[in-house]
């Protein structure tokens, strides 16, 4: 058998231990019972299970990220990647003592704050239809192109190149007005790769607690051909 982890708390607790035993009972784990081990004045977050790997599928990671929303409330929690076996709870007790000054700094950046995931796509066909009315020599290459034959094919090619060049820059453009509108109401960022060639922003928030309504009010600036997609709040208090 083996440990499954799925983060530290650290305090300042805002519940008490049994209430957080009881917020995770009320979880299904990924294992058996799970467990809330002191640990150099933080609480491992644990249950006992297999040693064979935990399965990559959407139903598993939903229940590890469940766990810790359940314990986010009463505490600040320093998430474990999901699929994370210990065989040895003692080695993780000294790799703990090992980097407690690391991971206390980390807990205390996080108290107070929440994280705030955030998608924006533009839909393709009206993000096209005015980048075409705003550039006249696209139109006037694609109506020329329409009345060529099957001879034109690399002409064709080349111009929808052109094409996709001219609207990532134009995302590129985008992204840059919308990180700096929210920069001033969040205290850190992560920025990640695009999944679709139509997202806009792609991005994880670190703002303050109470300071989520300015977060809110800065998406007032967004232009109507961008999409927000907005995961739900993950408080990291």
């Amino acid at each position: 058998m083996g440990h499954y982890l799925y983060g530290l708390l650290a305090p300042p607790a805002r519940g008490t231990l049994a209430q957080m035993q009881a917020a995770a009972a009320g979880v299904t784990s990924l294992g058996g019972p799970v467990a809330l081990s002191a640990v150099e004045g933080m609480l491992l977050v644990h249950c006992p299970c297999d040693l064979a790997e935990i399965s990559q599928t959407r139903r598993n990671m939903l229940a590890h990220t469940r766990m810790l929303e359940a314990l986010m409330p009463l505490a600040t929690c320093l998430p474990v990647r999901f699929g994370v076996i210990a065989q040895d709870l003692a080695e993780v007790a000294r790799m703990i003592h090992e980097r407690r000054a690391e991971l206390v700094g980390h807990a205390q950046r996080l108290l107070d704050h929440v994280e705030i995931g955030l998608r924006v796509r533009f839909p393709r066909d009206r993000a096209l239809a005015q980048l075409m009315a705003e550039t006249p020599d696209f139109v006037a290459e694609r109506d020329r192109l329409m009345g060529q034959g099957a001879g034109a094919h690399f002409a064709r090619a080349d111009f929808g190149r052109r094409l996709a060049e001219a609207l990532d820059a134009r995302r590129t453009r985008d992204q840059k007005r919308l990180l700096a509108a929210l920069r001033p109401h969040v205290r850190d960022h992560v920025l990640r790769a695009p999944e679709e060639d139509v997202e806009v922003l792609r991005a994880e928030f670190l703002i303050p607690a109470a300071g989520s309504t300015p977060f809110r009010a800065s998406r007032m600036i967004w232009p109507r051909r961008w999409a927000l997609r907005a995961p739900p709040n993950r408080s990291c208090r």
